[in-house]
């Protein structure tokens, strides 16, 4: 909102508002009791059609969701340009030594493919994020529901993470309920991608050794996918920020991994457009649960 103040209050405001042409802006901060605040003040003076000076404009206004976004925005531009940047320049190496390898054995040329090929989907599953966070945005992010086999699908989920688990060398507690609730309609594609998100992160920021667990609860009325981890934990500061688009923690420890910030926006978006939401629970350096819960029999937006 606008603050405007005119001296005099008379016929001739309007015009002074309309005609002044802006001579200088600042910014500034203050110090609020719910937090730092950031101001924008723009001084016009006003002149009589005699050129007497008559008033002074000051415009001020509160920019600092506008700020917070510019920087939300900025970072994520670098985020982005690093994480093409990556997978593109390794794409290329392994393309050029397959190119002159002709000497290459049978396994490293199989190896070789394999990165490339993991780098590609990297690419691929980065601009879907970026897409999907776009129609988000826009309202237009929308379920294609149809009727699933969740305990092939959760094997699937399963499957997409255990590279990773295993490279690591983390263990890994899956516990799924003897038998599911027939004929359940969801959008397994989106569904899916968000308990991947979820596995993947839990791997990601936990190290070497370190343990994962992932347990499904089923009833007639909910599922609920609970997902946990001995990692790094996050901090209470970052708790409340952590499903904004583009919005990665200051830890030293995560900004040395690879991230949009992009995953746990379009995750909460899914449980959401299902009925549904993400919860979280952490503690720094203790580790962290996430838990995605739908409700059976919530129709789903689609």
């Amino acid at each position: 909102q606008s603050l405007v103040q005119v001296l005099p209050t008379d016929n001739e405001a309007a015009t002074l508002l309309q005609d002044a042409v802006p001579q200088s802006t600042l910014e500034w901060s203050i110090n609020t009791p719910g937090g730092s605040r950031t101001l924008q003040g723009k001084f016009r003076p006003g002149r009589k059609s005699d050129g007497s000076s008559i008033a002074f404009v000051w415009m001020i206004r509160d920019v600092t969701q506008q700020r917070l976004a510019d920087a939300m925005r900025d970072q994520f531009l670098a985020t982005a340009t690093h994480e093409f940047r990556t997978p593109l320049a390794n794409i290329r190496a392994y393309a050029e030594s397959l190119d002159m390898g002709d000497e290459m054995d049978a396994q490293s040329r199989k190896h070789f493919y394999n990165v490339i090929q993991s780098e590609s989907m990297r690419l691929s599953q980065l601009v879907d994020d970026l897409l999907d966070i776009s129609r988000m945005q826009a309202g237009a992010l929308a379920l294609d529901c149809h009727e699933t086999d969740l305990g092939r699908m959760l094997e699937e989920v399963s499957a997409k993470v255990q590279g990773e688990i295993q490279a690591k060398h983390q263990e890994f507690r899956c516990e799924l309920p003897p038998k599911f609730p027939p004929r359940i309609n969801l959008d397994k594609g989106k569904l899916s991608a968000a308990l991947v998100n979820l596995l993947g992160n839990a791997t990601k920021y936990t190290p070497e050794g370190g343990r994962i667990s992932f347990r499904v609860d089923a009833s007639q009325h909910k599922l609920q996918f609970t997902v946990s981890d001995t990692g790094f934990g996050i901090a209470t500061e970052d708790l409340p920020h952590l499903f904004e688009r583009f919005y990665r923690s200051n830890d030293d420890r995560v900004r040395d991994l690879s991230g949009s910030g992009l995953g746990l926006a379009l995750t909460r978006e899914v449980a959401r457009l299902h009925g549904g939401d993400v919860t979280v629970e952490s503690q720094l350096n203790q580790g962290s649960t996430f838990c995605l819960t739908i409700p059976l029999e919530n129709d789903v937006t689609d």
